[in-house]
């Protein structure tokens, strides 16, 4: 009887090895129980610029699982470090919902390189997202504007605007003025260098010139202004046909009595000589060298031009153009 069952259990026995062993093959994925799952596709960091305004900065990312990007179980951990390898010290935001994150008290100068990485509620991390850098500049620029005359003679003069920034660069000049201690106006925004400034009205202007940064950094517009002067009131004459004409210049500046305008004949009664004929030695009607003609000479960088005064008391006005530079010829 002992033989009779020996038989059948090791039969049994190695049935159910024959099965465990169909039960896998060489091509059968390996799961060990308790292994991770693969990390999730990471969040990419926004791109920086290459200059922060002020002493905070905000970063921002994207998600590239865009099933999960807004979505709250998903948490996020930001780092900032001077090291862009993040082997220094380094800040943290801790981890946190949502998509963004603000870094404050960053030092005016200093370069700051961010990255981020995200958290499933699992607890699996992914990777940390390429890295990006911006320069803080916590500075505003400062502009200034050139020694104003204490009295114009004029509704239109010029002065220079100039400015000054230590880290990003300047962008542009903003140029606000006010009349009379009223309210502060915009005149334009402007580049470095000389500016031609229309008055509308006399009255006492100060100006206010605002510098803003690369960053973003704005100069507060000041209570003081950094330029002071007195416009005088405008002198208009009105000619035959109803035009207004400025002659506050010409009477203040250059003395021309404001009578020697009261009849005015009007824009174009007198129609000017439009690209002249010139003509040059051994050219028919060039005067011979025992011949005294009075002329307008003009010299502009070695182009010479002679105009006979023969010929201008009819049209009194040439417009021409010496060495690329138009010019007007009066008589």
């Amino acid at each position: 009887m002992r033989r009779r069952h020996a038989a059948p259990r090791f039969l049994l026995s190695a049935a159910l090895f024959s099965i465990f062993l169909a039960g896998c093959n060489n091509n059968d994925p390996v799961d060990p129980i308790g292994s991770p799952p693969p990390p999730a596709p990471g969040p990419v960091l926004d791109s920086e610029p290459a200059f922060s305004p002020g002493n905070e900065n905000t970063v921002a990312w994207s998600f590239a699982d865009h099933d999960k990007a807004g979505s709250v179980d998903w948490e996020f951990l930001v780092q900032r470090s001077g090291d862009p390898l993040f082997t220094g010290e380094t800040e943290e935001s801790g981890w946190i919902i949502g998509m963004s994150f603000e870094f404050t008290g960053l030092e005016h100068g200093s370069t700051n390189n961010y990255r981020v990485r995200g958290r499933n509620p699992q607890g699996v991390k992914t990777e940390w997202s390429a890295s990006q850098a911006s320069v803080q500049d916590a500075v505003a620029p400062v502009a200034m504007v050139s020694e104003l005359k204490t009295e114009q003679t004029s509704l239109l003069f010029t002065f220079e605007l100039s400015a000054t920034d230590e880290t990003s660069g300047l962008r542009e000049i903003e140029l606000w003025f006010e009349l009379d201690n009223g309210d502060a106006s915009l005149f334009g925004t402007f580049q470095p260098g000389e500016i031609s400034f229309q008055a509308t009205e006399g009255g006492t202007h100060e100006f206010f010139p605002v510098a803003v940064d690369v960053a973003g950094n704005r100069q507060d517009l000041g209570a003081t202004p950094a330029g002071t002067t007195l416009v005088p009131e405008p002198i208009i004459i009105t000619d035959r046909r109803g035009e207004d004409f400025d002659i506050t210049s010409a009477v203040l500046e250059f003395r021309m009595g404001e009578a020697f305008w009261e009849f005015g004949l009007g824009r174009f009664t007198i129609r000017p000589i439009i690209d002249p004929v010139m003509i040059g030695p051994g050219d028919a009607g060039y005067p011979l060298d025992d011949n005294i003609v009075e002329v307008l000479a003009v010299n502009y960088e070695g182009d010479s031009r002679a105009y006979k005064i023969g010929d201008l008391p009819d049209r009194e006005v040439v417009d021409d153009v010496v060495n690329g530079v138009p010019i007007a010829v009066c008589y």
